[in-house]
């Protein structure tokens, strides 16, 4: 795996958290697309992280 991308705060403001982590995700997509098979899900080079 490349990437690693964890979100956090302090509080228990979930949502605000998923959100951020969302945003940041789809800004790195923007630059850099992900493999990602229809019936695979995501690929990655670990075959133990297949499809999530």
């Amino acid at each position: 795996d490349h990437l690693r991308i964890i979100s956090m705060q302090m509080g228990g403001d979930l949502g605000a958290v998923y959100r951020r982590l969302v945003t940041a995700v789809n800004d790195i997509e923007k630059r850099i697309p992900f493999s990602h098979d229809d019936r695979l899900g995501f690929l990655t080079f670990c075959p133990t992280n297949l499809g999530t």
